[in-house]
C-alpha cells in the first residue's frame, strides 16, 4: 500500500512538473539604447545563447534603473528577431530599416546600444506583467503605463519629473495580430521615434527598451513542439494533430531573399541556395542577381513517402512568370530519398530571347540521399531534354525527417577523395618515396677497415 502511494505521490508530482514546464518562458528579443548609460555587459552574447532572466536583471536592468535618468518601455505583445529581418529589410544595400527605420536610427545614434537576440524576459505564459512588476520593484520615482490608444496622445510635458529619480514611462504597442505584421510594426515604430524624440527634448539622460511579451507565432509554435516532445504521449499525440490538418501548407507571403540567398522553410521540406542560374538554349539567367526580386512557395505534405514544392520568383523585369517545383519521393526499403520530378515554367523575356514554356529536368541522380540526412552540394546542374539546364550553387535540400526546423546532417555530394585531396597523397607518397630512398642510401655507406701505419710500409692497393 505505501509502494503504492508512493507511485501516486511521484505521478502526480511529475505531471505537475510536466505542466509548469509547457507553461516556461519562451525567449525573445531585447533592444536597448541610451544616451548616457553603459549597460554592456562584461562578457559577450554568444550566438545562439539564451540571456537567463536573473542575468539579464543583474547585467542589464540593474545597470539601467540604479541611475537618475527617464526610461521608455516598449513592450510588443509577440516579437522575434526573425521579424527585423523580415520587415525590416536588414540585408539590402543601403536600406533604411523600413517597418523598423526609427528603431535602426535610435540604435546607430545612441550612444551605447545593444541587441540581444534571446532573453528570457518573463515566465508568465506570454503575457508582460511579470516585466511591468519588476520593473514598478526597480523604479525610485514616477512610473507611468499607457494602453495602445493612449500612447498615441502622450505629451511628456504633463509629467512632473523629479531628476534625482528614474522615472519610467511603459508604452504597450499596437499587437501584431491586430493587422497586417508590416502595417503594424510600422506604426509602432512611428510611435518609438515620436516617443524618443519628445523624451530626448527634455535634455536629461534617458534610455529606451523594446521587447516583447512572447516570441512571434511560428517561433512559439516551433519552440513550445520543442519543449513538449519531451513530455509522454506528445509524440503520438503530435502525429495525430498533423494527421488530421491539411495535408498542404500555403504560404501565400513573398519574401526577399535574405543576403542574397534563399531559405525556405516549412514543416516538411527544408531548402536553402546562395545561387539560381537557368539556361535556354545560348541564353543566361542568374535569377538572385535581380536586386527587387521576391519569392514565395508553396509547399506539398503528403506524408512521409512523397513531398513538393513550388517556389515562384516575382519583380523580375519582363518575366511575367518563373515557377519551379520540385517533388521527391523516400523508399522505406533503400532508407534513401531522391527526387523523382523537376519542372521549370517560364514565360518571359530573357536577355532579349522570349521563352514561353514548361522545362523538365533529370533530378533523380543528382539530388538524393539517406532518408535522415539532408543533401548539400557547391554547385548541382540539372539538365533538361529540351536543351535548357539549371544550376544552384550552394545548395542544401531535406524533404523529410524535419525536426526543430533546422537542418539534419548533410551528405555531401563530394566525395572524400577529392581531385585536391587525391594530389595531395600523391605528392606526399612522392616524397615519402624519395625519403626512403636517401635512407637506404645513407645505410649503404661503409668506412675503411684498414688505415696507413706512418712507421711502416705503405699500402698498396692494385689497380691493374
Amino acid at each position: 500500500m505505501a509502494a503504492k502511494s508512493s507511485f501516486l505521490f511521484l505521478s502526480a508530482f511529475i505531471s505537475l512538473l510536466s505542466c509548469s514546464y509547457v507553461e516556461s518562458s519562451f525567449p525573445v528579443p531585447v533592444f536597448i539604447w541610451s544616451k548616457d548609460s553603459d549597460f554592456n555587459s562584461g562578457s559577450p552574447v554568444l550566438a545562439g545563447h539564451t540571456i537567463k532572466g536573473r542575468d539579464f536583471r543583474e547585467n542589464y536592468l540593474n545597470k539601467l534603473f540604479h541611475a537618475p535618468q527617464i526610461i521608455g518601455v516598449f513592450l510588443q505583445d509577440r516579437l522575434s528577431i526573425d521579424d527585423l529581418s523580415r520587415y525590416g529589410d536588414a540585408y539590402s544595400a543601403g536600406n533604411h530599416g523600413s517597418s523598423f527605420s526609427n528603431l535602426k536610427v535610435a540604435m546607430e545614434t545612441a550612444n551605447s546600444s545593444a541587441v540581444l537576440p534571446s532573453v528570457e524576459v518573463s515566465s508568465s505564459g506570454g503575457k508582460s506583467d511579470e516585466l511591468v512588476q519588476l520593473i514598478r520593484e526597480l523604479t525610485s520615482g514616477l512610473v507611468k503605463e499607457f494602453s495602445p490608444e493612449e500612447s498615441s496622445k502622450f505629451d511628456i510635458s504633463e509629467f512632473s519629473l523629479d531628476q534625482e529619480k528614474t522615472n519610467v514611462f511603459i508604452f504597450h504597442l499596437l499587437p501584431a495580430s491586430s493587422s497586417t505584421p508590416a502595417d503594424i510594426f510600422a506604426q509602432n515604430d512611428k510611435l518609438i521615434g515620436e516617443v524618443t524624440q519628445q523624451i530626448s527634448s527634455t535634455g536629461l539622460p534617458y534610455s529606451c527598451i523594446l521587447t516583447a511579451a512572447a516570441p512571434s507565432e511560428a517561433i512559439h509554435e516551433r519552440q513550445l513542439s520543442e519543449e513538449r516532445s519531451t513530455m509522454a504521449h506528445d509524440r503520438l499525440r503530435r502525429a495525430t494533430d498533423e494527421n488530421n490538418s491539411s495535408s498542404v501548407d500555403v504560404d501565400a507571403d513573398e519574401f526577399s531573399l535574405i543576403n542574397g540567398s534563399l531559405f525556405i522553410r516549412t514543416k516538411c521540406i527544408l531548402m536553402y541556395s546562395k545561387g539560381f542560374i537557368v539556361k535556354f538554349e545560348n541564353v543566361s539567367f542568374d535569377v538572385f542577381n535581380e536586386t527587387d526580386i521576391k519569392y514565395s512557395y508553396n509547399p506539398d505534405c503528403t506524408g512521409n513517402i512523397s513531398d513538393s514544392i513550388e517556389i515562384s520568383f516575382k519583380n523580375i523585369p519582363q518575366v511575367t512568370k518563373l515557377t519551379l517545383s520540385l517533388s521527391f519521393n523516400s523508399n522505406g526499403s533503400t532508407g534513401e530519398w531522391r527526387c523523382i520530378d523537376a519542372t521549370l515554367d517560364v514565360d518571359g523575356i530573357f536577355n532579349e530571347k522570349t521563352v514561353k514554356d514548361t522545362y523538365t529536368y533529370n533530378c533523380s541522380d543528382a539530388l538524393t540521399g539517406p532518408t535522415k540526412y539532408s543533401y548539400s552540394c557547391t554547385s548541382v546542374i540539372l539538365k533538361s531534354y529540351q536543351g535548357s539546364s539549371m544550376s544552384f550553387k550552394g545548395f542544401q535540400v531535406q524533404p523529410f525527417n524535419i525536426k526543430n526546423g533546422t537542418f539534419a546532417y548533410a551528405y555531401d555530394c563530394t566525395g572524400f577523395f577529392t581531385i585536391p585531396i587525391l594530389m595531395g597523397l600523391v605528392t606526399a607518397a612522392i616524397l615519402l618515396a624519395i625519403l626512403f630512398m636517401g635512407v637506404l642510401a645513407m645505410f649503404s655507406l661503409t668506412t675503411m677497415d684498414r688505415f696507413d701505419d706512418p712507421k711502416g710500409p705503405t699500402i698498396h692497393v692494385p689497380t691493374g
